[in-house]
């Protein structure tokens, strides 16, 4: 039996392993409402979301250290880079929904949800990792373990919706609803770095 105190040994571990534990509990639901779940679509979601977050690690570290003046006015000026990196975040990721869409998935809305649930728990993942690195301090199992849980169980149904919302641009052509996708995205996070 697991002795509770071991939560408190390491939190950030205790939140990484509740996050990642998201990916399952993501096809496990999955399973139970469709059926039957493409494998390869959750696979492409995953890879979706990797592709997207190694570009922004690789742009935003070509920008601080590339000795080019525009990029050092991005990276010394808080009021331009904060704008410039929700930008970033929302434009890479909400491409690498549309374009999976467009080439890879029979456009069936219920790869896309899949394909959407798949890019939301890999980031939960990806964030559980992070939390592993560097732990924060125990402020109550609430604060510590339920919101952050919950805040990503939020974010992979936002990113359901923001997957839907690039499968009207694909199905449409009509490439207002991508740049909708992408707005949304920058105020969702917007919003989330200032009320979380």
């Amino acid at each position: 039996m697991i002795k509770p105190e071991i939560f408190t040994l390491n939190p950030g571990f205790t939140q990484s392993l509740i996050l990642i534990l998201i990916y399952p509990l993501m096809l496990l639901i999955l399973k139970k409402v469709f059926g039957k779940v493409p494998y390869k679509i959750v696979i492409v979601g995953t890879i979706a979301f990797l592709t997207a977050i190694v570009l922004e690690g690789l742009i935003l570290f070509f920008i601080a250290y590339i000795p080019f003046q525009p990029f050092q006015v991005i990276i010394t000026n808080v009021s331009v880079f904060i704008p410039f990196k929700l930008f970033l975040i929302a434009f890479l990721e909400e491409l690498f929904k549309y374009l999976p869409i467009k080439k890879y998935l029979d456009r069936d809305y219920k790869e896309v949800v899949i394909f959407g649930a798949a890019f939301g728990a890999a980031e939960a993942v990806v964030y559980g990792v992070n939390l592993a690195i560097m732990p924060i301090p125990l402020t109550g199992i609430i604060t510590t373990l339920i919101i952050p849980f919950l805040t990503r169980v939020v974010a992979v149904a936002l990113h359901m919706g923001l997957s839907l919302i690039n499968f009207k641009a694909v199905s449409t052509q009509r490439i207002r609803y991508f740049i909708l996708a992408v707005i949304l995205h920058m105020l969702i996070n917007s919003a989330a770095k200032l009320y979380l």
